[in-house]
């Protein structure tokens, strides 16, 4: 199986959520891979990649076919060009096993003139996970990413809402600047799209009914 990892944008929680699947996987019996083909931001490392590795328990953070760059753009805007074709060889390079894929940003982040992240979930035939952060405006953030989804024929497996502690975007512990959306968001995403809503506190579900029923690759 091959799990595409992506988000509505950047810093969703899609890095921890791909190591709580990763783990609950590993905690089961299963050997997957988990890997970042697309970083940037890497000062001088690939922090995110290094984190998946770490749970893998094998390091493929300087496979020569992967995508690393220094400045925190999307690929297309940095000092370095990348090889499309490179990029797509090396994650089918871990199909054997079952294989977490983690994305750069959300799904539209240009990668070349010709390429967007989401289209290496395509090359790869991959299911897709779609992390969102769960705040107010989440509604038309995950609209958008699951159209842009669909429209390339993927199969999203589920939706996870990330509340990742920002009930309050203002950091004010005032209870009437809380965000009332949150509790409504899961509903209503899941009413309007027809996909499974998980929360972070149901990941391990989420890892196992993953592991169960996605098809081999």
């Amino acid at each position: 199986m091959i799990l595409f990892v992506t988000g509505t944008g950047t810093d969703v929680g899609k890095t921890y959520v791909a190591e709580r699947i990763l783990r609950r996987w590993r905690d089961t019996g299963h050997q997957p891979v988990g890997i970042k083909p697309i970083e940037t931001d890497c000062t001088p490392d690939p922090k995110d990649a290094q984190l998946l590795a770490s749970v893998s328990k094998e390091d493929f953070t300087s496979h020569p076919g992967f995508f690393r760059a220094p400045e925190p753009l999307a690929p297309l805007a940095t000092s370095v060009d990348a090889n499309w074709d490179s990029i797509v060889s090396a994650c089918r390079g871990f199909a054997q096993r079952p294989l977490l894929v983690e994305g750069a940003g959300g799904p539209l982040v240009p990668v070349t003139e010709e390429h967007f992240v989401i289209d290496l979930a395509a090359e790869l035939s991959a299911s897709v996970l779609l992390v969102a952060a769960n705040r107010l405006g989440v509604l038309s953030y995950t609209y958008t990413a699951v159209e842009s989804i669909r429209a390339r024929g993927l199969s999203i497996a589920a939706i996870v809402l990330n509340d990742m502690g920002i009930a309050n975007d203002t950091n004010d512990t005032n209870d009437t600047n809380a965000d009332v959306s949150i509790a409504s968001n899961p509903t209503l995403i899941r009413n309007a799209l027809g996909l499974p809503v998980y929360e972070v506190g149901e990941l391990s579900a989420l890892a196992d009914a993953l592991i169960q029923t996605q098809p081999a690759p």
